[in-house]
């Protein structure tokens, strides 16, 4: 096979071939008319990046513009003699820093460059992509509230590019609108605004452009909605997107994109009490998470498989997966999720009445909820703590756990008030406490408010994952 020579185009370059096809008063729809070579790959030629492009395709484009091959040659000779710093590669740089080595360190790397970006005369192009890196470190951070601040500036500045950009009708659409939306939306999920998330990821969702950059946004968007909608118990709506998503192979290229699809399905199939179903499709793509070395995936599919034997009653192999899914703690980036594997881990163990192990794994989960501040899932560990506590005849222990557990749920809507109440009124009424009668007012306050429309939930062994992160 010969090879086809490929020559790197710089910004300088790409700059260059851009104002040239300007003079003519060219669209690049109209260059690919022109050409046959695709709008996609005329915008990434023009931005340049430093990418490399087939010698022949940036010969025919010459040709398109008038102006002579050798023009492009020496502009590369003299962008080599001239080493200049790409900013978007640096962008990119610090993005993979924040993800990889150190999200504290990305910062300062992050602040250090601005001026730099501010100062160029192409810098207004990258400072929605700057604004996005900084509420990406803010989230990271937990700091929610500046992230979203940061995250709509981006999406301001970036509307303000996309009218330029359709005027000119030259630039190829980052899709940073989305990423936002979509960074939004996972924000709200964790802070169970559940409806808010749902409206920021269709507006991710509708301002995607499947012609532009960055793709695998789409399913980064839908992937996060079916979560969302699952937790709003809108089952049915979430596996019609989820299996959409299966038949799409264009929009899964990724394994790691596959199987958080996967993911949610077995969850979405435990909710449906599809055990089996569920357990057959783990199975499956836990071999998939095992060929790509993919460990924070092989942790969540161990930790479904656990849920569902459990729900079918095969306590041992449910304890065998909730075991194995720990003893990837220590190499997983999401380590917060462990706290439902160690509640799962307990109550399988309570349940075959191994009752004081069964309170140390309530007992980590409880303490890992505290160390990762994730007070959703610690509700639930202090309430099956609680249980075990019962069984233990430490009543008293059993009622601060539940106080504690009340409030969070209080604090945040987790609704979860109904089981909490129910085994806070039992307490009180064998140890003959005085606040029997408020917890049983607020009871039936709730009973009555909730009547007909409430659904329990069986939270004790419910996995939910978390939303991808979106890689600018």
């Amino acid at each position: 096979m010969v090879l086809r020579e490929r020559i790197r185009v710089t910004t300088e370059i790409g700059k260059y071939l851009k104002e040239k096809r300007k003079q003519l008063g060219f669209t690049q729809m109209f260059v690919e008319e022109k050409t046959h070579i695709p709008q996609s790959t005329i915008s990434k030629i023009e931005r340049g990046k430093g990418l490399k492009w087939d010698k022949q395709t940036l010969a025919e484009i010459c040709a398109c513009y008038e102006i002579s091959f050798e023009t492009i040659e020496n502009f590369q000779k003299k962008d080599e003699s001239e080493d200049q710093l790409d900013l978007r590669l640096k962008l990119t740089a610090i993005d993979h820093e924040m993800r990889l080595v150190s999200f504290e360190q990305s910062l300062f790397e992050l602040r250090e460059f601005e001026p730099t970006l501010l100062e160029d005369e192409n810098g207004d192009e990258l400072e929605s992509n700057y604004y996005y890196l900084e509420g990406r470190y803010q989230e990271l951070n937990k700091e929610f509230s500046t992230a979203v601040e940061l995250y709509r500036k981006a999406i301001d500045l970036e509307e303000q590019m996309t009218e330029l950009k359709l005027q000119s009708e030259d630039e190829m659409e980052q899709n940073i609108r989305s990423a936002c939306f979509c960074a939004i939306g996972r924000i709200y999920n964790k802070q169970h605004q559940l409806n808010e998330a749902l409206a920021e990821l269709d507006k991710g969702i509708n301002c995607f452009y499947s012609k532009g950059e960055k793709t695998y946004l789409l399913s980064h968007l839908c992937v996060t909605k079916a979560i969302v909608l699952a937790r709003l118990d809108r089952n049915h709506e979430a596996l019609k997107i989820i299996e959409r998503l299966e038949s799409s192979i264009e929009i899964l290229v990724h394994a790691d994109a596959r199987l958080v699809v996967a993911i949610v399905h077995i969850e979405l199939l435990n909710k449906m009490k599809l055990y089996q179903d569920a357990i057959e499709l783990g199975l499956e793509s836990l071999e998939n998470a095992n060929i790509n070395r993919l460990s924070d995936r092989a942790f969540e599919l161990w930790a479904l498989l656990g849920e569902s034997f459990s729900k079918v009653k095969q306590i041992k192999n449910a304890m065998l997966c909730f075991g194995t899914a720990l003893k990837l703690e220590g190499v997983i980036a999401k380590k917060f999720l462990t706290i439902t594997t160690y509640t799962q881990l307990g109550v399988s163990n309570l349940e075959l009445g191994h009752v004081k192990v069964a309170r140390q794994m309530l007992e980590k989960a409880v303490k890992q909820g505290e160390v990762y501040k994730d007070d959703y899932r610690m509700a639930k560990s202090l309430i099956s703590l609680a249980e075990c506590q019962i069984v233990q005849k430490d009543d008293l222990l059993a009622y601060d756990n539940l106080v504690r557990a009340l409030s969070i749920s209080h604090n945040h809507s987790l609704n979860l008030e109904f089981d909490i109440l129910l085994i806070l009124i039992d307490i009180c009424e064998r140890n003959g406490l005085k606040e029997y009668g408020k917890y049983a007012s607020q009871f039936i306050e709730l009973t009555v408010k909730e009547h007909r429309t409430r659904r329990r939930n069986d939270f004790m062994h419910r996995f939910e994952s978390d939303p991808p992160d979106v890689q600018i």
